[in-house]
């Protein structure tokens, strides 16, 4: 990633865009041409810097919820609740819409997450 971060400023409501670096404790922007290919490029560098920088911590606590919810998830099975009613032995069917969409094998899905 390249050094410093972004910084944006409307003047007269056109936007303009400014590369920040920080050099013997002295604070220097610096334009950034946004019409070239090279500040493009550097604009859109800066721009995934600062969206990595501000939401590692989110993900981590996004992360840690989803550990948390998996933990605590229980398997949807509509098929092992009719075992005790003879289920596929007596040719009762469930129908699609007791399954959740894209269903195939949720033991399998929660193992895999």
């Amino acid at each position: 990633m390249p050094e410093g971060f972004l910084r944006f400023r409307k003047k007269c409501e056109t936007p303009y865009y400014f590369r920040v670096l920080n050099c013997n404790r002295n604070r220097t922007e610096v334009a950034i041409p946004s019409q070239t290919a090279q500040g493009k490029n550097l604009l859109q560098d800066l721009l995934e810097k600062h969206i990595i920088k501000h939401s590692h911590s989110q993900l981590q606590k996004n992360i840690k919820t989803i550990r948390t919810m998996l933990s605590k998830l229980t398997v949807y099975d509509p098929e092992s609740l009719i075992g005790k009613l003879g289920g596929a032995e007596c040719g009762l069917v469930i129908p699609d819409h007791l399954f959740l969409p894209g269903q195939l094998n949720v033991c399998k899905w929660i193992e895999d997450t």
